[in-house]
C-alpha cells in the first residue's frame, strides 16, 4: 500500500485498509495468543474469548467505520486511529482473563524500579496525554 507519510490525503481504500483492515488483522493475531495463553489453566476463558469473536470482530468492523469519512492528513494517523478500539478491547479481555498475573507484574516491577526508572515510567505514562492536551489547546486557542 505504499508509504506510511504522503502528501496527498489518504484515499478511501487506504483508510479502509490503514483504519480498519489492518488493526483488526492485529487483533486478530493478539486474540490467538490470548487464547493460546489460556490453555491448560483449567478454566474456559479461552472458549469464552473465542465464542465473543463472533461478535466482537464484525462489532469492530463497524465501529471502526469512524476512521473512513475523516480526512487525515498520512496513513500512519489513520492506522494509528484505526487501532485504538481494538487495543482498548484486548487490553480490557487481557486485565478480565489474566488479572492475577497482570497484578504480579505491576507490584512486581513497581519495587524493583530504581528511583531514575520509577520517574521515566511516570514521564512516559503521562507525556502522550501532556502533549495530546497541549495541542489540543493551541489548536482551539488559534481558531
Amino acid at each position: 500500500m505504499g508509504e506510511l507519510h504522503t502528501a496527498t490525503p489518504p484515499s478511501f481504500k487506504a483508510r479502509v485498509g490503514y483504519g480498519i483492515l489492518l488493526p483488526l488483522a492485529a487483533f486478530l493475531g493478539f486474540q490467538y495468543e490470548l487464547i493460546e495463553s489460556t490453555r491448560g489453566d483449567g478454566t474456559f476463558a479461552g472458549m469464552g474469548l473465542a465464542f465473543g469473536l463472533f461478535w466482537i470482530v464484525p462489532a469492530l468492523l463497524v465501529m471502526n467505520g469512524w476512521v473512513v469519512p475523516i480526512a487525515w492528513q498520512s496513513r500512519l494517523t489513520v492506522f494509528i486511529a484505526g487501532t485504538m478500539l481494538p487495543s482498548a478491547i484486548g487490553v480490557a479481555e487481557f486485565l478480565l482473563v489474566h488479572p492475577q498475573q497482570f497484578m504480579r507484574n505491576i507490584n512486581g516491577r513497581l519495587y524493583q524500579f530504581t528511583p531514575f526508572q520509577f520517574k521515566l515510567f511516570v514521564v512516559l505514562l503521562f507525556v502522550p496525554m501532556v502533549v495530546s492536551l497541549i495541542y489540543a489547546a493551541m489548536r482551539k486557542w488559534r481558531k
